[in-house]
């Protein structure tokens, strides 16, 4: 038996040599006529079609509702559009202005309106999610100051019944980033789990020389939202 599974030991460690170092080969070949990257499918090209489906001026989101009527897209200029998936179809979408965002929010660079969700119980939980920047201290600093600049956002807005428009006085705020001393990498992508709890990416804000009281750089400090993945109830709570 110990002979046995030598033998099949040795066996299997020379496949796998053999499997690496063909890898090996795979990798270092140049590129030439006999080994070039296969060219895509036409079939499978002949299955997408790019057409405009309606006009929103730098859009930074799309989130269709989970009956599949309607896409939600974000403009950077703190715009939430409504667009009828019907109308995409037949290539005459006209967006629908639904929401603007009534903070301040600083628009240079990549800061502005950057991301949706709905709440995956839409139309019966007429929840929609944003994620922006705000003008909180009337800076729009970008001098990599961490005490100078706007903050990142994301709050909760409810639909009112014609699901058409928001209730300005219906936010629920989920959180607040430190002040952001640069203009880059905000992310703000956010999504429902198959848990039903939200994720929402927080950029690091392009920042590389800030730290916590532990010396810890900010995307890696467990004490600051800037560079994370954050997890919520749907309703805010943790």
């Amino acid at each position: 038996m110990m002979r046995r599974s030598f033998v099949a030991s040795v066996a299997s460690a020379a496949v796998a040599s053999l499997l690496l170092a063909t890898l090996l080969l795979l990798e270092v070949q140049p590129a030439t006529a006999e080994h070039s990257l296969p060219s895509p499918s036409k079939s499978f090209a002949a299955n997408f079609e790019d057409k405009t489906v309606a006009a929103v001026k730098s859009p930074t989101d799309l989130y269709f509702t989970p009956d599949g009527n309607y896409a939600f897209v974000t403009s950077k200029f703190g715009t939430l559009w409504r667009v009828s998936v019907d109308d995409m179809d037949d290539n005459d979408g006209v967006a629908e202005r639904v929401f603007d965002v009534p903070h301040p929010m600083c628009l240079n660079g990549a800061r502005g309106l950057a991301g949706v969700a709905v709440h995956p119980g839409y139309p019966a939980e007429p929840y929609i999610y944003l994620f922006h920047n705000h003008d909180k201290y009337d800076d729009c600093a970008v001098d990599s100051d961490e005490d100078a600049g706007p903050v990142n956002r994301m709050a909760r807005w409810t639909l009112n019944a014609d699901l058409r428009s928001v209730d300005p006085d219906s936010e629920v705020l989920f959180f607040e980033t430190s002040r952001l001393g640069t203009q880059t990498h905000n992310s703000g992508d956010i999504e429902f789990g198959a848990d039903g709890k939200v994720y929402v990416t927080v950029g690091e804000s392009g920042s590389k020389k800030h730290k916590n009281g532990r010396g810890e750089y900010y995307p890696l400090a467990r004490n600051v939202l800037l560079g994370s993945v954050v997890r919520f109830n749907d309703d805010g709570s943790i």
